[in-house]
């Protein structure tokens, strides 16, 4: 494999384009979260998320509250499981994004490497990069195939009022606390937590869609939550501000951002 070019944010971005490479890229999300399109499909990102980019697959990224990350480009990559854009959560030492920022360094000469050392300095940073995420990928896999399928369930129910987690884990046949456990471990959040996260940012993204045309309300029940007030406070904690200061403050989204054409975005 080899290492093309490694790149950073240099400034804090709400959004960018949808645009595509003729090469992989490995893209770390380094700071701030929000919502990542990769092809025809929609992803929450947060910090610490990796998403392997297959080549020519148009990917884009928006952000409330704006963003950062790190990029690596690299030529003729071994698909990492299927051949197929994915997120992986870094592991709890931030190895891949210290590897990456590493990387960074050299490729920016801002590091006492030999200039013509530095091409297989990186090669062998983006192999080692490469093989973590590969370990990444198949740790968890084994590891987290019923979460991924329970977290499938809460994805699936977000608009339902009536889903109860409790419920949906006597159904996989775990103790409650067990699953609890296994569940933190795995997602870094509880599945109380993970739950309200997720209903929190699909009810951000229909503010952004329909602004102040629909009620707070209207808004709290689209997203599962029967009760407008206990949705305020769940809001304001995931999102720092209430529903109806957020509906203010962006008024109706322009969903054109995340469709320019390839023409208009940067390559």
């Amino acid at each position: 494999m080899e290492v093309i070019a490694v790149g950073t944010s240099r400034k804090l971005l709400t959004h960018f384009p949808l645009h595509h490479h003729g090469c992989w890229e490995i893209l770390i999300n380094t700071s701030g979260s929000g919502q990542m399109t990769i092809a025809d499909q929609s992803f929450s990102f947060r910090e610490g998320d990796i998403c392997i980019i297959p080549p020519e697959t148009p990917h884009g990224k928006t952000s409330e509250q704006g963003f950062l990350d790190l990029s690596m480009m690299i030529k003729e990559m071994r698909p990492i499981g299927e051949r197929k854009a994915k997120i992986i959560a870094d592991d709890a030492q931030r190895t891949i994004q210290t590897l990456m920022e590493l990387a960074h360094r050299i490729y920016e000469g801002k590091s006492a490497v030999n200039p013509e050392r530095i091409p297989v300095i990186l090669n062998a940073l983006g192999e080692a990069v490469y093989q973590t995420l590969a370990g990444l990928f198949s740790s968890n896999r084994l590891k987290n195939r019923n979460i991924d399928g329970f977290i499938e369930r809460m994805e699936a129910n977000i608009s339902n009022p009536n889903f109860c987690l409790g419920e949906e884990i006597e159904k996989y046949g775990y103790n409650r606390v067990y699953f609890r456990k296994i569940f933190k471990a795995a997602t870094g959040e509880s599945p109380v937590s993970y739950f309200n996260r997720i209903r929190i940012e699909y009810a951000q993204k229909e503010f952004h869609q329909y602004g102040s045309s629909r009620s707070v309300k209207d808004i709290a029940l689209a997203s599962g939550f029967s009760d407008p007030y206990y949705f305020s406070r769940v809001f304001k904690k995931v999102a720092g501000t209430s529903p109806t200061a957020f509906q203010q403050r962006i008024g109706s989204f322009d969903w054109n951002i995340l469709h320019k054409s390839d023409d208009d975005a940067p390559a």
